[in-house]
């Protein structure tokens, strides 16, 4: 699950960082265009044939890597709930934030809005806090209600979404929405949890048109643990990005 979200994480950031940022954006901005789909499509027949497989390339990327934040999102709670340090989880994903900054903002931005946009490990950060509080509050439930109020341990998990959107986050609100929306049937031990998981995922996901398909493979997933490659992820995201930016910046701008 680990490899095939990195792949299409790295897909969807060709597209992003090399063809959008290296070429697609100063081409349509030379023909008084944004990179907006109504507006492209309105105007494709007008463009360069260069720009229409470019544009074409591009979007199929950016489809296939769709599919990758769903799955990481999936793979968090699993850490969530099967990881012997919850201060250890938060402390990496923190680490790999701080390294990633920078590489995020100038491969997939240009360096333009670096305090504008934040890289998914702060996303994927604050949706492993919401959980953490969740969990707390569960546990004060249980012990002084002598009940599990599943509503308040959700509403413990609100501040994380706030400020997920508040720093600009990729993903911002939405993604911890969907990491929480994600633990809901875990926290509340439903019956048949996995399919729960990805029903109610592929909905909230179903705005992008490939994302769904995520959950048709987090289904699937049996809950053993695969290779032990959880460092190779932390290290893959910043180098994978600031290569892209590399690429881009010695090739194509």
């Amino acid at each position: 699950m680990k490899i095939i979200a990195m792949i299409t994480m790295l897909i969807d950031h060709i597209g992003a960082a090399v063809i959008e940022r290296g070429f697609l954006f100063d081409r349509l901005h030379a023909e008084g265009m944004r990179l907006n789909f109504s507006m492209i499509r309105d105007n494709f027949s007008a463009l360069s044939p260069a720009l229409q497989q470019s544009l074409m390339a591009d979007g199929v990327l950016r489809l296939i890597g769709r599919i990758a934040f769903p799955i990481f999102c999936f793979l968090l709670v699993e850490g969530f709930i099967h990881t012997r340090s919850k201060d250890r989880y938060a402390g990496r994903l923190l680490l790999v934030a701080l390294l990633s900054e920078l590489p995020f903002d100038y491969a997939i931005y240009g360096g333009e809005n670096i305090w504008g946009a934040q890289n998914v490990l702060w996303t994927l950060l604050f949706g492993l806090l919401g959980l953490w509080a969740w969990e707390g509050v569960r546990d004060l439930s249980r012990r002084h209600l002598k009940r599990d109020v599943g509503v308040l341990g959700f509403l413990a998990a609100v501040p994380f979404m706030v400020l997920a959107e508040f720093c600009h986050t990729d993903y911002g609100a939405f993604g911890v929405i969907l990491i929480a929306i994600l633990y809901i049937p875990l926290a509340g031990q439903v019956k048949k949890a996995r399919l729960a998981q990805s029903l109610s995922g592929g909905l909230c996901v179903a705005f992008e048109f490939t994302a769904p398909l995520a959950f048709v493979l987090t289904y699937f997933y049996n809950g053993r643990r695969g290779l032990d490659i959880k460092w190779l992820f932390y290290f893959f995201y910043p180098v994978h990005l600031a290569i892209l930016y590399g690429v881009r910046v010695l090739f194509i701008t």
